[in-house]
């Protein structure tokens, strides 16, 4: 038989692929929550630093 147990390993390797798909997917979400809580806690910071370029910015180029 040409074909025999293909049908099984591809529904594997279809399966894994999922798997792998599904922990990256998890993986993504974790640091987005954690990067989305640093922002929040030093959004000050954030604001002074884009603050101090833009007088850079309007000093450097006038």
């Amino acid at each position: 038989m040409k074909h025999s147990g293909k049908a099984a390993l591809a529904a594997l390797k279809l399966i894994g692929m999922a798997a792998v798909a599904v922990l990256a997917l998890l993986v993504v979400s974790w640091l987005a929550a954690h990067i989305g809580e640093l922002i929040v806690e030093f959004y000050g910071v954030l604001i002074g630093f884009w603050l101090l370029f833009t007088v850079f910015c309007f000093f450097f180029f006038r």
